[in-house]
């Protein structure tokens, strides 16, 4: 089925529809079967226009006008059809006499509708045609029209003077000391290439300037070319020569013949070239047959936005990706100032809505500066200052101090196919700073018929290299992984400002916030998203049964919500609560026939009778949800069900083996034996028996332990009758009888003490993801086995210094994550590489340093955490949750606290690969934090955030 496109809507997928009413199936529509052909022939005229349009970056009014008739056309066509498919279905043959007759009534009233109701489209899309057919030249692009040609965008960061910029040194530092860093083998000597890789407006190009400036005087020529998003390769060649000194390049007019002339003038000589702002692989293929290989020392560096682009530069040459990461706070505030208040403080007058407007930003270089121009062009007055933060999105869109960043927003957005545009502007549904879990994403995506359908692809695996590929190319920010995948990720503040007011443009999504509705057109509402408020919604019933997606996030005034009956075309049904406190009637969506998404979480649930029609639904979630009624037991007649995921003690349905599309079972209880639960899932098509994933709580919501080809068993009540033993001792014998090959084990249980030795020395070196989320005494022994282990999460009742000593050594650990209700105040985590006498403080004494450890969260009554030379060398994240009270100044508790210097974080700078630092602790700790955090000799160049915890109350600082 092809895709549903944000520009060109569901016409594709309409017209795959439309062939298949001409199909012998519906013979019975013999008497509408020319007005059908009809319709499929002039859509197919219709989205030829659509599809060119769709790549005209600019349309004019009246291209508008009639892509917008085309596309909600479409839409409702398509509601009509789906409705007279389901009527003229075939059901089921094992129906009695009465139940076979009423079908058949039924059917015939609905061939009777669609006769009228094909009329009525016939003449609708005549309209649109003949409207078509007065502006004959709708689908010829705006840009064959005389318009003023642009300037760069990144023409002001080449002549930006060096005492403006900041947070540059580092960076420029690290890149030219390894452009002519010292090797063996005279490995200076050879080609070298440096790929600089980032968002748009990071400063990719003020970097490659800066090292441009600074080493140009080593080398006997140099040049600085950009090439663009769609370069003219024949100037881009020629622009390169004349950076070299070369003039003499008139008659030279094709690529071979330049590429010849290059090669020969940079033969014997010692070069440095910049190829800023790289788009794709195809021009650098070119570019680099220029640069001939020898041992002159030549360097070229290179600008990308494209991760990949920036990894296939550096293929074939001594070669480093080199990524920008935004300004951290101290500098983002730097570069405020000084384009503001010309000082490096923010006046007390100022400094709210100034925190405010940063933290939009986000250490995104160019948006400091654009916005510190903007409040600066409306005078210092805090009023306006504040209303151009609350309407951000309008003066993304109008103002035209930030035309470039606007612009270098959509070059971004411009460069994506129309599918990736699609997926990526329904991150619009998302609040600001909301996290966003990758699996559950790519449910809607596919659910919204957002995925294409390609040859020998699962949908799902589709959607994750869609996923992956926003990624790639900076659209969206990796927020969490596990074992290398991406789980979670967020949107930059202003990008999602862009992507609403695109949006509102392609009448994608409406939004219904506190502060309006926005997209508030003529135009039917085809996707409604209510983020934290009710209270805005004023729309008439008629509009709200064109919906076809509808999505809350926790929201007040629950009162105030649509009921679930006035969604007629409801495809998708998405709703957060913030407590199952709020009871909400489900009986209605047993009539949502086309319905492919159910999430409810966080509710209290009446489910309706009978769910067996919705035979459309992919998945059912009710994930944190209290149900006061059973699941119906027809759900095991839905044919389409992927996901089906539960709270609490739901019973397994009996009979669910028939599901033979199941991949994801969540938190069930079973009538059976362990055993026999084996033997059930064993039965699936999906379910691959060397992965088990199996847990107690139903905590782990965001669905990061599910992978293709696998059946994911969230809960068992193995604390009601089976023992850990019994639970371990199926393991074991299952994973005897798997290849060793094959034995991949991802468990999540509370209890892995007290098992037999035999049971353990199965599971243990087997074991490569172990999330306990259940209190256990303490870090268990055994783990010293786990050898394979990547990823660690647990939840112990106290922490001792020598628990670190059974994780240390750990070759694969990447990613650990502890919390720990209780450390004693006579103890101090330290964590050593060097052995040591132990001393009041009762260091450690173990040789190992956590060697492949990236990832280190941990939430504890932290009196002071020490890390000492050697110690976790690959360490690039920390995350600190301390909630204990400070005590320091009064010079008592926390054992040896004071010996340390009052401060409860030491020795940080000994993590030479530290990026990103998080502190979640009290007010009187924050200042503490904040100086230990400052010993760290790269600060400037890291990631530093403080959230201040009094109580329930967190606020960002």
């Amino acid at each position: 089925m092809p895709a549903v496109s944000s520009s060109m809507g569901v016409l594709a997928p309409l017209l795959t529809k439309l062939a298949t009413l001409l199909s012998d199936k519906y013979k019975q529509l013999n008497r509408v079967r020319k007005n059908i052909e009809f319709l499929s022939h002039e859509l197919t005229e219709m989205n030829a226009v659509l599809e060119k349009l769709a790549d005209v970056e600019k349309l004019d009014g009246q291209q508008k006008l009639w892509r917008n008739d085309v596309r909600e056309m479409a839409y409702d066509i398509e509601d009509c059809i789906d409705v007279f498919m389901c009527y003229l279905g075939n059901g089921d043959n094992k129906d009695g006499l009465l139940k076979r007759t009423a079908r058949e009534l039924r059917k015939l009233r609905a061939r009777y509708q669609i006769t009228n109701k094909i009329q009525e489209l016939k003449a609708r899309v005549i309209q649109v045609a003949e409207r078509r057919d007065r502006y004959i030249n709708l689908g010829e692009s705006t840009s064959n029209l005389h318009k003023v040609v642009e300037v760069d965008p990144r023409l002001p960061a080449l002549y930006e003077d060096e005492k403006n910029l900041v947070g540059i040194v580092g960076p420029c530092k690290e890149t030219t000391q390894w452009l002519m860093k010292k090797k063996e083998n005279s490995l200076l000597q050879q080609l070298k290439v440096l790929s600089i890789v980032g968002d748009g407006g990071i400063g990719k190009t003020t970097l490659a300037k800066q090292v441009y400036n600074e080493l140009k005087k080593q080398f006997d020529c140099t040049s600085f070319v950009s090439v663009s998003q769609n370069p003219d390769m024949v100037m881009v060649l020629k622009n390169l020569l004349s950076g070299i000194g070369f003039h003499d390049y008139g008659i030279l007019d094709d690529h071979q013949k330049l590429i010849d002339t290059l090669r020969g003038h940079l033969a014997k000589k010692r070069y440095l070239v910049v190829v800023d702002d790289i788009w794709s692989t195809k021009p650098w293929s070119i570019i680099r047959c220029a640069f001939a290989q020898s041992n002159s020392g030549s360097r070229v560096v290179i600008t990308t936005r494209i991760e990949d682009v920036a990894t296939n530069c550096c293929f074939g040459f001594h070669g480093m990706v080199y990524k920008m990461e935004p300004l951290n706070e101290f500098n983002s505030q730097r570069l405020f100032c000084k384009r503001i208040f010309d000082s490096d403080s923010i006046p007390e007058k100022y400094k709210k809505v100034s925190e405010d407007m940063l933290r939009k930003c986000k250490g995104l270089p160019l948006a400091i500066v654009s916005i510190a121009s903007l409040l600066a062009s409306q005078g210092m007055h805090v009023k306006k200052w504040e209303k151009i933060h609350d309407y951000m999105i309008s003066e993304l869109e109008t103002n035209p101090t930030l035309e470039w960043m606007r612009h270098v927003l959509n070059l971004s957005y411009l460069d994506l196919s129309h599918d990736l545009k699609t997926c990526f502007l329904y991150l619009g549904i998302y609040p600001e700073d909301h996290i966003i879990f990758k699996d559950d994403l790519i449910k809607l995506w596919i659910a919204e018929g957002f995925i294409l359908e390609k040859p020998g692809l699962y949908p799902e695996e589709t959607a994750e290299s869609y996923f992956n590929e926003l990624i790639n190319r900076s659209m969206i920010k990796l927020d969490n992984y596990r074992r290398n995948e991406a789980v979670s990720c967020h949107v930059h503040d202003l990008m999602l400002d862009f992507i609403i007011s695109k949006c509102q443009e392609e009448n994608f999504i409406t939004i219904v916030s506190k502060q309006s509705v926005m997209n508030a057109s003529e135009l039917p509402v085809r996707r409604l998203c209510h983020q934290l408020s009710y209270k805005n919604l004023a729309m008439e019933k008629k509009k709200l049964s064109q919906v076809r997606s509808y999505i809350t996030f926790p929201a007040c005034d629950y009162s105030l919500q649509p009921p679930i009956s006035m969604f007629v075309h409801l495809r998708v049904l998405d709703l957060r609560a913030y407590s199952t406190s709020i009871f909400l009637d489900l009986s209605d969506v047993c009539n949502l026939f086309l319905l492919r998404h159910l999430s409810i979480r966080g509710f209290k649930l009446k489910m309706p009778q009978k769910i067996g029609g919705l035979q459309c639904l992919r998945t059912l979630d009710l994930l944190d949800s209290l149900l006061v009624t059973e699941i119906p037991s027809d759900v095991i007649s839905l044919s389409s069900l992927h996901h089906l995921t539960v709270s609490g003690d739901a019973e397994l349905p009996s009979g669910i083996q028939k599901m033979t599309s199941l991949q994801t079972l969540l938190t069930f209880k079973s009538r059976g034996t362990f055993s026999h639960i084996f033997t059930t899932l064993g039965k699936f098509q999906q379910f691959n028996s060397s992965v088990i994933s199996l847990a107690k709580a139903h905590r782990s919501t965001d669905g990061s332990l599910r992978q293709r080809s696998s059946f994911t068993v969230h809960e068992f009540p193995f604390d009601d009758g089976w023992s850990t033993e019994s639970v371990l001792n199926q393991l074991s014998q299952h994973l005897d009888s798997c290849p060793p090959s094959a034995c991949h084990l991802n468990l999540m249980y509370p209890i892995l003490v007290g098992c037999s030795p035999h049971i353990l020395s199965v599971a243990w070196p087997c074991l490569q993801r172990l999330i306990v989320r259940k209190n256990i005494p303490s870090v268990p022994i055994m783990i010293g086995y786990a050898l394979e282990l990547t990823m660690l999460e647990l939840h112990v009742e106290e922490l001792r210094c020598n628990d670190f000593q059974h994780l240390a050594g750990l070759p694969c650990l990447v990613d650990l994550d502890l919390t720990a209700q209780a450390t004693p105040e006579n103890i101090i985590i330290v964590i050593i590489y060097t052995s040591r006498s132990p001393s009041r403080s009762r260091e450690l004494n173990y040789p190992n340093n956590f060697p492949k450890l990236q990832k280190f969260i941990l939430t504890c009554d932290l009196p002071c955490l020490t890390f000492k030379p050697g110690t976790m060398p690959q360490l690039q994240i920390l995350k600190l949750h301390d909630k204990k009270l400070s005590n320091l100044d009064k010079g008592r508790g926390a054992g040896g606290a004071v010996e340390h210097g009052s401060s409860p974080l030491v020795g940080i700078e000994h993590l030479p690969m530290l990026e990103e630092i998080h502190v979640t602790t009290h007010s009187s700790k924050e200042s503490a934090y904040r100086d230990a955090v400052q010993r760290h000799p790269k600060i400037q160049d890291t990631s530093s955030t403080f959230n201040i915890c009094d109580g329930s109350i967190r606020t960002k600082k």
